[in-house]
């Protein structure tokens, strides 16, 4: 065996590599892998440096969700720890450089705890009302940079087509529940929201809450498939449940869609209203019932929305009458409708209302809707961001 004793013997600079069975030296380089970038991979100009190569398209890389025992945490992919040898990745626009993306790195998870626990959530309504929402509701995960776009934080929201944070005024931590419109965001942690607020942020997955109390406190739903990184429910069926937002409670002890809007709102059957809200802010929305009781008033009669939406649209329509046979005929005496969404006066919620005519300014009016009426109805409109 050859034994080489000093720097002559090297037939290459850089890194070396000894094999002790021919006795030979090697010179190596360190090379990068995917997503790596090595500078100075001979260690001839100084020790070799290994970084996260930028990412050429936004997206969360090794980043995951848990909950268990009332905590909500965002962890690596694996479910282990976030840390500076087990990092994630969140890549999103560049709040210094518009239009370019930028890489930053998540070395610690994020968490909040539910009503399953000491509630760090608890105050924030995200515009509902002060009553239960029983039935799922989707809730949506960014992730947002810091001002030095150095930092992650991971925020919460009903809506899931932001691309820029809130202002602090409705951008929510534990301790400041700020939250009170369907575009606020509730931060993960206790970050300084000065520092994230109005920046770039990043859908980057979606899960499901109930709202448990009328004091608005909120639970973690189970997570299952639908649920995690890169899912956004776009497929999920959920229930509009009443009394939510805005609905108003009758007298009579009857829950409704229907607002009084100055009168008294029709009492109905629990019919359903399902909706679906895509990840570009589209809401569907379905909604059947039968009228047991006339309402009271000569104002429009209003169906409460699940979403607040942009303006006036007029993006669906209605079959509202009675069928006197029990079926579609000429005998039945069903009338078509336009639906028209809108903003409520207090402009905090939006509303149904029904019309002959696009053109027409002759609604269909609480006292309209009578005994064993049937009402059908779909619509698609589009969620305010704020």
């Amino acid at each position: 065996m050859t034994a080489y004793t000093n720097p002559s013997d090297m037939v290459s600079s850089g890194l070396q590599a000894y094999d002790t069975t021919t006795g030979a030296i090697t010179g190596r380089t360190l090379t990068p892998g995917a997503g790596i970038n090595i500078t100075n991979g001979s260690g001839v100009a100084g020790n070799p440096t290994a970084a996260a190569q930028a990412s050429t398209v936004s997206g969360a890389s090794n980043i995951g969700i848990t909950y268990a025992a009332g905590t909500f945490t965002v962890c690596s992919a694996s479910g282990a720890a976030l840390s500076a040898t087990n990092p994630g990745y969140i890549t999103l626009q560049s709040k210094g450089s518009p239009g370019l993306l930028t890489t930053i790195s998540v070395t610690a998870n994020q968490t909040f705890v539910d009503d399953a626990g000491a509630s760090t959530i608890v105050g924030n309504s995200f515009q509902t009302a002060s009553v239960l929402w029983a039935d799922d509701m989707p809730v949506y995960l960014y992730a947002v940079s810091n001002d030095a776009e150095n930092a992650i934080a991971f925020a919460i929201s009903r809506i899931p087509h932001r691309t820029t944070a809130p202002a602090a005024a409705t951008f929510a931590k534990v301790g400041s529940a700020v939250a009170t419109t369907q575009g606020s965001f509730f931060a993960l942690g206790n970050p300084t929201i000065t520092d994230y607020d109005a920046n770039p942020c990043l859908l980057i997955g979606a899960f499901r809450m109930t709202k448990t109390t009328a004091a608005h406190d909120w639970t973690v739903t189970a997570l299952n498939n639908s649920d995690g990184i890169g899912k956004f429910h776009e497929g999920t069926v959920f229930t509009y449940p009443w009394e939510t937002s805005g609905c108003d409670t009758l007298a009579n002890g009857n829950d409704s869609y229907f607002l009084d809007n100055g009168g008294t709102a029709p009492t109905h059957a629990n019919g359903g209203f399902v909706y679906k809200l895509s990840k570009y802010g589209t809401v569907d929305i379905v909604f059947g019932t039968t009228i047991l009781a006339s309402g009271l008033g000569a104002v429009g009669a209003c169906i409460s929305l699940p979403y607040h939406s942009f303006s006036a649209e007029n993006h669906g329509s209605c079959v509202i009458g009675t069928l006197l046979n029990q079926s579609i005929d000429a005998g039945s005496q069903l009338q078509h409708y336009f639906v028209n969404v809108a903003e409520r006066g207090d402009t905090t919620h939006s509303y149904i209302s029904f019309f002959l005519t696009h053109a027409t300014t002759t609604s269909l009016l609480n006292t309209d809707l009578v005994l064993n009426n049937i009402v059908r109805m779909s619509c698609n409109y589009f969620a305010v961001t704020t």
